[in-house]
Parts: structure tokens; C-alpha cells; sequence
């Protein structure tokens, strides 16, 4: 079984299993070891080359190799799922650290009389989330570690589900909430965030929730269930509709045209003034039993002097969606609701982006 530590992590039976630790925040983190009988280049490539990536993770969109660089993957099993990480140190072949989400993964890899060892360390991690987190890397390390040696990335064994519950069994009692299965807020990492070129940029943020997708749709496309999380709404639900909405207190609205329609699953809307700019809805439903359904929204095009506002916006509209969604009647619109949301923005979330557009985005601050 595996054994607490003084320094508090938690040390495996089996070497090849993660360590884990809960950090002060509540937060989980996890380190992965592995032996490599290559030096440290070969792994490298196998983080950095786009072909291997290919092999372990999914298909390399951009990968840029320095610090401020961004690393973006689809995942190999396709749909939205994406790795969408900054760089944020590198020192070839030795260290790696991504930014992704609100979490810090890092590779490094020191020299051995008989090759390298490869240490993975993951921070910042969702305590329900963690078990298929460090399931899901261990499969990964050892292909990683196939790679660099020149083999193929091969299944789980047992398969991912199996090594879930392994490690749900195993690590449980050392991570307090695993099994308090979330509804609906658990973990809203801040956006994504990338320069499209011409004093453009793209957010894209990533959200899921244990409600069946049917609710969620109806939270994104009936006017009333959109005033209750969003604006008050009129939608035409087809392509070529209008879809307007306005904040009252503030005098402010936005009209946007139906462009693409697939229900449930996808609907872009093109700002009527602004036609660069859109706001694209994907979800997906895989699993609803185990990972709920995955809400993805895009909103590209974005001016650069709108970046901090449209960012700030989007996460505490999004903030507010899940419950939204799941109510039976949807909540009117109020002048109250939204003034809590106004404090919201100006206290928590106008200095966090600030000082991720300060890096990603340092003409829109």
C-alpha cells in the first residue's frame, strides 16, 4: 500500500506510480521517475520534435521552443481536447515547464552512467480531477520513455478506466474529495490566450461539468435561460439568425449572426458589427457517467484594446453557467445579480488577467 512521507507526499508501492502530495492551497501535485537507458536529448525530442509528440500526446499545432513560447496539441483521440500550454522555462535538453491551465508541469532530465533520469512533477491540481490526471500521465510517461527508446506508444494497461480506479483505491485516503463527484463549478482555469496577428487575439476557454449536454445547450440557445447566466437575450436559432444581447445597467449590447448550427454540440456566432470577431460553442459528450460533458468556448478575433475586458467577461459570465444549467426555471434577468458579478470581475479576476495578459497580451494592459 503506499505510505505517507514526513515531507508529505505519498510514496507508491510500485516505482512507476505517481508520488503525490497535497499542497497548502488544498491543491494536489504529483512527481513520475523513470530510469532511460538514452541521455537526456533523446527525451528531449520526444517532448519537443513534433513527430514524437505525435506518437504519445496528439498532433502538434504549434510548438514554440523558448520561454513565452506556446506548446498547443490536439489529442490524439481527437474532438476539442487539447493540450494548450505556455512555456514558461526551458534549457534544452534538460528542463522543460509548461503553464498549462492554472497548473505547472515540468520535465527534467539529469545524466546518468547509463543514460538519464527523468523526473515529470505536475502542481495545482484539482483533487477530484487528480486520479484521472495521474492515471492518465503515468500511460503517458512510459510512452515517453518508449519513445525516446526508439519503441512505440502502446494502451494502458487494463485500460484507462481500470487505472483509475486502481488509483482511486490505492491513493484515496490521502486525497480528501476525489470521490465528491462535482456538478458544477470544480476547477475554471483562466483562458487561454493567443495572438492571431493584425492586433488580434483568440481566448479559448475550456470548462466541464457532470450535467447531461441537452442542459447545457439549452443554457446557451433559449433567451430566457440566456438571461440568466449572460445578458438579456433575444435569439433566432438558425443559421442566419441574430442573437442580441444587452446589459441594462450598463447601457451595453452586442449583435451577433448564427453562422454554424449542430445541435447539440456546436453553434459560432459572428459579431454583426465586427465580423473578425466570434464566439464559437463546442460540446461534447463522451462519457457522461464519468466525465460529464466538456463545454468549450472560443472567442476569436478580439481587438487588443478589448482583450482584458472581453477576458474578464467571458470567465465570470462562465462562472455562473453550470448553475444556470442545471436550474428547473431559469432566473430573470436582475440589476442586482449583475452588480455582484461587476464586483466579481474588478476584485478577483481583473488582476489575474492582468498579469497573464502582462506576458501573453502586453499591449492590451
Amino acid at each position: 500500500m503506499a505510505a505517507l512521507q514526513a515531507d508529505g507526499w505519498v510514496m507508491p508501492d510500485d516505482p512507476r506510480d505517481a508520488w503525490i502530495r497535497r499542497q497548502p492551497d488544498g491543491l494536489m501535485e504529483m512527481r513520475f521517475e523513470r530510469e532511460v537507458p538514452r541521455p537526456p536529448e533523446k527525451v528531449w525530442a520526444a517532448l519537443t520534435v513534433p513527430e514524437r509528440v505525435a506518437d504519445w500526446l496528439g498532433t502538434p499545432i504549434q510548438i514554440d521552443g523558448h520561454v513565452g513560447g506556446k506548446f498547443v496539441v490536439a489529442f490524439a483521440h481527437g474532438g476539442e481536447d487539447m493540450v494548450e500550454a505556455t512555456i514558461v522555462a526551458c534549457d534544452p535538453p534538460r528542463l522543460l515547464a509548461l503553464e498549462w491551465g492554472d497548473s505547472i508541469i515540468r520535465w527534467e532530465m539529469t545524466p546518468t552512467a547509463s543514460g538519464c533520469r527523468m523526473v515529470f512533477h505536475q502542481t495545482g491540481l484539482d483533487t477530484w480531477w487528480f486520479m484521472g490526471g495521474a492515471a492518465g500521465w503515468m500511460g503517458m510517461i512510459d510512452d515517453i520513455v518508449a519513445i525516446a527508446c526508439g519503441a512505440g506508444a502502446k494502451e494502458i494497461e487494463g485500460g484507462y478506466r481500470a487505472a483509475v480506479d486502481r488509483y482511486r483505491r490505492d491513493y484515496g485516503r490521502f486525497v480528501p474529495g476525489h470521490d465528491a463527484r462535482p456538478v458544477l463549478r470544480h476547477f475554471e482555469s483562466s483562458a487561454f490566450v493567443m495572438p492571431k496577428g493584425g492586433g488580434r487575439y483568440m481566448l479559448r476557454y475550456s470548462r466541464r461539468s457532470m450535467l447531461p449536454i441537452a442542459r447545457l445547450w439549452s443554457a446557451l440557445t433559449e433567451a430566457e435561460r440566456l438571461a440568466d447566466w449572460l445578458g438579456v437575450a433575444h435569439i433566432d436559432l438558425r443559421v442566419g439568425g441574430e442573437v442580441e444581447i444587452r446589459w441594462p445597467t450598463r447601457a451595453a449590447a452586442v449583435l451577433y449572426v448564427i453562422r454554424e448550427l449542430e445541435a447539440p454540440t456546436l453553434m459560432l456566432w459572428a459579431n454583426a458589427d465586427d465580423p473578425q470577431e466570434s464566439v464559437r460553442w463546442r460540446l461534447v459528450q463522451k462519457d457522461p457517467d464519468f466525465a460529464g460533458t466538456r463545454l468549450v468556448l472560443t472567442a476569436a478575433g478580439v481587438p487588443t484594446e478589448d482583450l482584458l475586458s472581453v477576458a474578464i467577461g467571458w470567465h465570470a459570465h462562465l462562472h455562473e453557467l453550470p448553475e444556470a444549467a442545471l436550474r428547473g426555471t431559469p432566473l430573470p434577468w436582475s440589476a442586482e445579480r449583475e452588480q455582484a458579478r461587476a464586483i466579481l470581475m474588478q476584485a478577483e479576476l481583473a488582476p489575474r488577467y492582468r498579469g497573464r495578459l502582462a506576458r501573453d497580451a502586453p499591449d492590451a494592459v
